[in-house]
């Protein structure tokens, strides 16, 4: 089974574009796990029960988790239900057209020195589109990874914050700072990026922080698939 993870909050907006964007790519042999935070409104309950374009499992919390939680549950559920590959995406990222042709190729390269791999660009913009190298950086918008990854690098070390005691910013910062603290242990990115970053309103940011932090301005873009360009 192979499987896309969605966690879901209060962004009803951001996730009917989301799951529009995913829709335009053909998830034949796909499964969808939505993660429903408790409390998150009703309408975002309905989008999620709405979705028939892929064979989905809709699974509301109990409990308050809070991001950190959430966002593994949103991954664990998945591989604990039998998933050999998971495409993790969050609630208010847009995706390219060409990122099912990207996951069957990072399905069947499995390599074994990387962690997993990140669809945001960490790379020159002008570098061939094509192209993809190992980084020592992470990115939560989007990710990609088999079972034996999940089990070997993220289970033990979501919820681990002792390695982010200096940042405490969350389970992405634990993931990066495992990452870097092991020498040989890389993620692998495209050049350019799959992923386009609608929201303005997220767990740990408003959307004075978000335009403060340049966030609006940053360029996203696969050019093979002409979904993004420059934006200044």
């Amino acid at each position: 089974m192979k499987t896309i993870s969605i966690v879901c909050y209060n962004r009803p907006a951001y996730l009917s574009r989301t799951l529009e964007s995913l829709k335009q790519c053909d998830w034949s042999g796909y499964s969808l796990f939505l993660a429903i935070e408790k409390g998150a409104p009703a309408a975002v309950v309905d989008i999620c029960n709405k979705v028939d374009w892929i064979p989905t499992q809709v699974h509301i919390a109990t409990h308050k988790l809070g991001c950190d939680r959430n966002t593994y549950r949103s991954i664990q559920l998945p591989f604990d239900a039998g998933s050999e590959f998971n495409i993790y995406w969050e609630d208010d990222i847009e995706c390219s057209r060409g990122l099912r042709e990207l996951a069957d190729w990072y399905e069947k390269y499995n390599d074994r020195e990387n962690a997993c791999m990140c669809l945001e660009s960490y790379t020159d913009r002008n570098s061939p589109t094509n192209e993809i190298r190992s980084f020592k950086g992470f990115n939560s918008h989007g990710l990609m990874c088999n079972a034996w990854q999940f089990n070997t690098h993220f289970r033990k070390q979501w919820l681990d914050h002792t390695l982010s005691d200096k940042t405490k910013h969350g389970w992405d910062w634990n993931m990066m700072n495992y990452i870097t603290t092991h020498p040989t242990l890389k993620i692998l990115a495209p050049m350019h990026a799959y992923s386009h970053h609608i929201g303005e309103v997220g767990t740990y940011c408003n959307a004075e922080v978000y335009h403060r932090l340049g966030q609006h301005t940053v360029v996203l873009c696969h050019d093979k698939h002409n979904d993004w360009y420059f934006k200044a």
